[in-house]
């Protein structure tokens, strides 16, 4: 069946409260008390970069990381990763900001790409990225729902990289939720936890997958999954 309205899973995670609510009645009252449970990793990086330069900025130090990563260098070598990776970082925010091509990095945002980079290599050193990582997991679409690219796997954990100067919402854990689903649909690896990181305000929360779905839904992973897709392979017209 074709669809005609497709919509990334950001949109669904932002934009369709009333779906999540009616399979997750406990969500907003869950997510509520688990800001006692978000950890302070690092102190808030202070920037005087527009909000247009802030998410350049951070897909920079996104580029960086990974290259840094794949290439099984240490964060000795950050500067240079950060200054290859400008090309990559501008096709990729391109796509959904106009006139990037104009923007000139100044010697500070390269600075806060370093540090951003940094936090993101050091502490995934130390939840062992090097030995069982998947980078930019890709899951595939269905029904109305456009494949979609995560940020990382580590073992069994899923993470979301959240960079903005903001701390975490509920729609970031639908977010990740929906990966989950699709996940289940069309697995590239197995996931049992998930976890959202902001290396810019420095906050991380990670939660056990079975009993966050348990929290929020009464229901186990799977019968929560199974709601998800059933929802979306509904035609419909979305706003």
């Amino acid at each position: 069946m074709a669809y005609s309205n497709m919509i990334s899973e950001r949109q669904l995670a932002q934009k369709h409260s009333s779906f999540w609510r009616d399979i997750a009645p406990m969500g907003e009252t869950f997510w509520r008390a688990q800001h006692a449970h978000i950890l302070q990793k690092w102190e808030p990086i202070k920037t005087n970069a527009y909000r247009f330069s802030r998410a350049f900025i951070n897909e920079l130090a996104f580029v960086a990381f990974t290259n840094i990563v794949k290439a099984g260098e240490n964060n000795n070598v950050l500067k240079a990763y950060v200054e290859n990776g400008i090309e990559t970082a501008t096709a990729y925010i391109s796509r959904f900001q106009n006139n990037l091509n104009t923007y000139q990095l100044t010697e500070n945002d390269i600075l806060e790409a370093m540090t951003l980079a940094g936090r993101l290599y050091d502490y995934f050193s130390s939840v062992g990225v090097m030995n069982d990582t998947i980078l930019r997991p890709k899951f595939a679409g269905c029904g109305e729902i456009m494949a979609a690219e995560g940020d990382l796997i580590v073992g069994q954990t899923l993470y979301e990289i959240k960079a903005g100067n903001r701390p975490f919402r509920i729609s970031d854990l639908r977010q990740v939720l929906t990966y989950c689903a699709l996940n289940r649909l069309q697995p590239i690896s197995t996931i049992n936890e998930i976890a959202l990181l902001n290396p810019r305000v420095g906050l991380l929360w990670t939660y056990n997958l079975d009993m966050c779905c348990l929290s929020i839904a009464g229901k186990s992973a799977s019968e929560l999954f199974d709601d998800i897709v059933d929802y979306v392979c509904q035609p419909r017209n979305y706003l």
